[in-house]
């Protein structure tokens, strides 16, 4: 490395690329896909009517029989309640007042804390969305580990007994450690109901190393598909794949597909894991605080980063305004989000374990 003289650095002023690139923080599409389709939520907690059981009061009759007229009950109420996140932006406002000085700034110090806290938030949040709800004394957001379960963690869920309602348990079933073709379409094939488009998986989704393993199953009519039409991919949004030539210019992420689902890699989903998901019954919903302002993502402007594609306008993201300390020099401001991801049907979901080879 060439080393210069005081006769050159005296007069020579450091050059500084003006944006942060992240080497931190992971992808995470199970979290985009939910926080995208967010609703309101309603009620101090989160009703949903289900169906349990069918309605057995019919028979045959003949002539004069007495028609059957008990009543039977087949609706419980599944119930979840709301939980909240927060993390906090702390400046301090010599350091804020230096890096104000126009001619000197590269980049924003303010602005970029902001943007580092809402991407490491999400980061934080796609390791809770798979987790089972439990954490911090049982005040982590519901996710993929309690949702997505068969009753060996979770043995209930929104509130009834996956023993008393067995059709709210989720499918759980050990690899062995191979990864087979076969085990897939059984796990897809336990997760659907007859062959009704509706009641089928939306996706599948693994670590990079088990889609590896699927990738390498599925040649090779997987890459007879990229050569002609490139590589399928999924949006934040939508629910269906999309061909890679046509997705040109989109942000999304890049799929295998297998029987009409798209199977994707997320580098915070539990190793060793495939899971299925109905999303179309998965569902966040997110409290909106008067109390509070809506965030709206960075998308990037200081810092390139992995979180330039979350989903704007998230419901329940929200930010309290900066906050001068009485006794310091300093501004605090938080950033919220408060809600919980909920499973209306989590039996029709499921997940193949203990994957180590193909």
């Amino acid at each position: 490395m060439a080393t210069f003289s005081a006769r050159v650095l005296s007069i020579t002023q450091d050059a500084y690329v003006p944006k942060v690139i992240d080497q931190t923080l992971d992808d995470n599409i199970f979290m985009f896909r939910q926080l995208s389709n967010g609703v309101p939520w309603r009620g101090e907690r989160y009703k949903i009517p289900v169906m349990l059981s069918k309605n057995t009061n019919g028979s045959s009759y003949d002539g004069l029989d007495v028609l059957p007229a008990a009543q039977v009950e087949t609706r419980q109420n599944m119930f979840y309640d709301p939980r909240a996140y927060s993390i906090g932006v702390t400046i301090n406002g010599l350091e804020a007042d230096v890096n104000n000085i126009s001619d000197s700034q590269v980049l924003s110090l303010i602005e970029t804390e902001m943007e580092t806290a809402q991407i490491s938030m999400a980061d934080s949040l796609g390791t809770i969305f798979y987790s089972d709800g439990t954490g911090n004394g049982n005040k982590d957001f519901n996710g993929a580990g309690n949702l997505n379960d068969d009753g060996s963690v979770a043995t209930n869920i929104g509130n009834l007994s996956r023993t008393t309602y067995p059709k709210l348990a989720g499918v759980k079933s050990p690899s062995g450690g191979q990864l087979s073709l076969l085990l897939v379409s059984q796990l897809l094939t336990a997760t659907t109901r007859g062959s009704s488009l509706k009641q089928s998986p939306t996706i599948l989704i693994s670590d990079m190393a088990v889609w590896d393993f699927g990738e390498q199953l599925l040649q090779p009519a997987v890459r007879a598909n990229y050569d002609a039409n490139g590589y399928p991919m999924v949006s934040r949004n939508s629910k269906a794949p999309i061909s890679g030539t046509a997705f040109k210019g989109s942000a999304g992420f890049k799929a295998i597909i297998y029987r009409g689902t798209p199977w994707v890699a997320d580098m915070k989903s539990t190793a060793q894991t495939l899971w299925t998901f109905n999303e179309r019954y998965l569902e966040w919903a997110g409290i909106q605080s008067k109390r509070h302002k809506a965030v709206t993502f960075a998308k990037g402007t200081n810092i390139d980063s992995v979180y330039d594609e979350i989903p704007s306008g998230v419901t329940g993201f929200q930010q309290r305004d900066w906050m001068e300390s009485q006794n310091q020099d300093a501004e605090v401001a938080y950033i919220f989000l408060k809600g919980n991801l909920m499973a209306k049907r989590p039996g029709g979901d499921g997940r193949l374990t203990g994957i180590t080879s193909a």
